[in-house]
């Protein structure tokens, strides 16, 4: 009789401690996890108010893979974070010193998949041409505004969006012997805000203003994964 009470007792409030259990696991990291649009899978870990995490994309020729890092709000909503990307550049100068061409990558951010290619190029905004010099000046490529100094070798600058003075990244590489290629890294650490829905389903991106639709074309409005 003892045993059968036991029994009946247990059924009734260890299920009970169980699902309540399940439910304050999930409260406790509802960021966690993969969160999906049209161009990205975004995997995040959630180590109380600190979130890292990683997006791929499904079109490289639509939007770039990045890292995400950031904390969240006391109450757990919202989360401020720095949204990076990071790729190579190698430039070579044409003869006149009007313009630059070449290639680019954007790196990978999960250790598998192969760095983004993609070609580039840009032409002299109007600046003089000093001499030992010849990469310095401002450079209008289809999609930037690049600011570049050169020191000696050294070659480092920034450059925002051509439809933004909103910045964009820093770029720090080295000239050859011969002053006509550059190879250089970039980086684009940006700020983001972004608020959890009330059903914890959506990762909504909180400044998405017409500016940033027209330098990216859209804004992230990320779906859970169940």
């Amino acid at each position: 009789m003892v045993t059968i009470v036991v029994s009946i007792v247990c059924s009734l409030f260890c299920g009970v401690y169980a699902d309540e259990s399940g439910i304050t696991s999930h409260q406790d990291s509802p960021w966690a996890g993969t969160w999906t649009d049209a161009n990205y899978s975004l995997s995040l870990s959630q180590d109380g108010s600190t979130i890292n995490g990683i997006a791929i994309v499904t079109d490289s020729d639509v939007a770039d893979p990045f890292r995400l890092t950031g904390t969240l709000s006391e109450d757990g909503k919202t989360l401020q974070s720095v949204v990076t990307e990071t790729g190579t550049l190698t430039l070579n100068l044409s003869e006149d010193k009007m313009m630059f061409y070449g290639a680019g990558t954007v790196d990978a951010v999960d250790n598998v998949s192969e760095p983004y290619a993609y070609t580039f190029n840009a032409t002299r905004n109007g600046t003089t041409i000093v001499s030992d010099q010849e990469w310095t000046g401002i450079w209008i490529s289809k999609r930037n505004v690049i600011n570049l100094i050169q020191n000696s070798n050294s070659v480092s600058g920034d450059y925002h969006p051509l439809t933004s003075l909103k910045f964009g990244g820093l770029v720090n590489g080295t000239t050859s012997a011969d002053g006509k290629t550059l190879s250089m890294k970039w980086i684009s650490p940006v700020n983001d805000t972004f608020s959890l829905s009330d059903d914890g389903m959506n990762m909504i991106e909180g400044e998405c203003t017409d500016e940033k639709i027209s330098v990216n074309g859209y804004c992230l409005n990320l779906t859970k994964e169940v």
